[in-house]
């Protein structure tokens, strides 16, 4: 059942042809609590997206640079000196460790799981990209570089600083080895397709669908004319969202609570099965419903990730 499809009849529907007025006044407060869970349930689903779509974009600002750090690998030339070739490998050994922190608190972040398990895949695909090649790892072994096993590199810059100085040609060509491989990953994570790409759009678009689905809560609210006290009740301390819903519709709620009570009937839209559907959660309901229509079913069935 999608909230906003929900169209205008009479809560008679429900109640049969000749209701009482408490059998109304029932059925409304049944109405503004279903309601006013889930909105709390969207409102949540809103500050863990929220939450993600931040972390990923530290986590997107890390990785462009270490992108740029590792392209600077591959730029160095006969010309450049000692002193800025190891200012270009601290730069790449800093940056690429940001990233790895930043991927490691990105996936611990609640919500999504599909975009936690994104942040884990942009972790495991850069030390993929330093471990998975033997001119890679050789690479890594002439300027002191090693892997963790968190996934951060460790240097001996001792090393490293013996290496330039004996051999500064070999030494860059290592350097500029490793940044190839981390430029290429670091591109790909973050193309439309990648990890971080593709998780930012469906944060996006997921963040798109609770907003239309809270617009649709409003509409649906007006439509039944539950009680605004009720509503306001159940939804305490939830977000200014639900406070603004159910302050703009005390009107009509209340218009709409005085009619029930004087005529048996209310423009509720909602059939037996739908209002069954809206407060009664089925663990049964597909994991592949989408988003669209927030029922407690359908909400619980893909609260976990889309």
């Amino acid at each position: 059942m999608s909230i906003s499809s929900i169209s205008s009849s009479s809560l008679a529907t429900l109640l049969g042809s000749d209701p009482s007025t408490s059998d109304v006044s029932g059925a409304s407060t049944v109405i503004a609590q279903a309601l006013a869970k889930i909105n709390q349930r969207i409102q949540t689903d809103q500050t863990s997206t929220t939450a993600q779509l931040s972390s990923f974009g530290l986590l997107k600002s890390a990785l462009s640079a270490s992108q740029g750090s590792a392209q600077a690998l591959t730029n160095l030339t006969s010309s450049t000196s000692t002193a800025d070739a190891t200012t270009a490998m601290a730069n790449f050994f800093n940056d690429y460790n940001s990233t790895m922190a930043a991927a490691a608190n990105t996936a611990a972040v609640p919500g999504s799981d599909s975009a936690a398990q994104s942040a884990t895949r942009v972790s495991r695909d850069m030390q993929w990209a330093l471990n998975s090649q033997p001119a890679v790892i050789d690479a890594m072994k002439t300027v002191g570089l090693t892997l963790q096993s968190d996934g951060t590199l460790q240097q001996d810059a001792k090393k490293f600083a013996a290496a330039l100085s004996s051999d500064p040609t070999g030494t860059q060509q290592a350097m500029a080895t490793i940044g190839n491989a981390i430029n290429a990953a670091a591109t790909q994570e973050l193309g439309s397709s990648g990890a971080v790409g593709s998780a930012i759009d469906n944060l996006n678009q997921h963040n798109t669908t609770l907003a239309a689905e809270q617009q649709a809560m409003a509409n649906l609210a007006t439509q039944t004319g539950v009680s605004s006290a009720t509503s306001s009740t159940s939804t305490s301390g939830t977000g200014s969202s639900t406070g603004t819903s159910s302050t703009s519709s005390t009107t009509g709620s209340s218009t709409g609570s005085s009619a029930s009570t004087a005529t048996g009937t209310s423009a509720s839209g909602l059939t037996p099965a739908e209002l069954n559907a809206l407060i009664s959660p089925s663990s049964s309901t597909s994991s592949t419903t989408g988003f669209l229509g927030y029922g407690l079913s359908a909400y619980q069935a893909n609260s976990t990730g889309y």
